[in-house]
């Protein structure tokens, strides 16, 4: 039986016999016939591949129907951390700047852009320094982000842009997508939080 929970020691994502955990939200699950798959939202990396009644919680507990596991499988896979605040650092694909949001792929963070249908489901977080390529990038996830002088309106939400950079202007086509990243509290702070993102172009 391969299990497939939330690792709260982490805060992230276990698959089975996977010894690495997996960030929250990288991961998607579909069913075709008896079959379940769970792939990674960026590459299209297939993680796993069995039938739904090999598949088990947290608890150890299986699932009845492919319905009934793909269900558990959606609503695990949007789970958020609990933690006021979650970040990281992640090796810079590129040269990056300060407060540009930014996606993971392939272990390395490179700027996220709106304009792209594909960077959708894979965003991570804002970067909250600049980084050289291939040095640690510190990534804001989920929380609080204070940036003294950025300038941002009160109330108002952040939205993702072409290459990384944020916008408090609802988002139209002819971007491929648009994506709320937190709001502004204040003027030097914004409170990220990642949304669902909403295509608003055809595929």
């Amino acid at each position: 039986m391969i299990r497939v929970a939330w690792d709260g020691h982490c805060e992230a994502l276990s698959v089975g016999f996977r010894p690495e955990p997996f960030l929250p939200r990288s991961l998607i699950a579909s069913a075709n016939g008896d079959t379940i798959w769970i792939r990674r939202c960026s590459g299209d990396e297939t993680i796993l591949s069995t039938r739904f009644d090999q598949i088990t919680d947290g608890a150890g507990a299986g699932f009845e129907t492919v319905e009934t596991c793909l269900a558990y499988l959606g609503a695990l896979f949007e789970r958020r951390p609990q933690a006021d605040t979650l970040d990281g650092a992640y090796p810079a694909a590129r040269t990056l700047s300060a407060l540009r949001a930014v996606r993971l792929v392939g272990g390395v963070v490179d700027y996220a852009s709106a304009d792209d249908p594909d960077h959708r489901n894979s965003v991570l977080g804002l970067t909250t320094a600049a980084a050289d390529a291939g040095a640690p990038a510190r990534v804001c996830a989920a929380g609080p982000l204070i940036s003294v002088g950025w300038g941002l309106i009160p109330g108002l939400p952040l939205y993702l842009g072409p290459e990384g950079l944020i916008t408090q202007a609802r988002p139209l086509a002819p971007l491929a997508f648009a994506l709320r990243l937190g709001t502004a509290s204040d003027p030097d702070t914004a409170v990220i939080r990642i949304g669902q993102p909403i295509l608003l172009t055809g595929p």
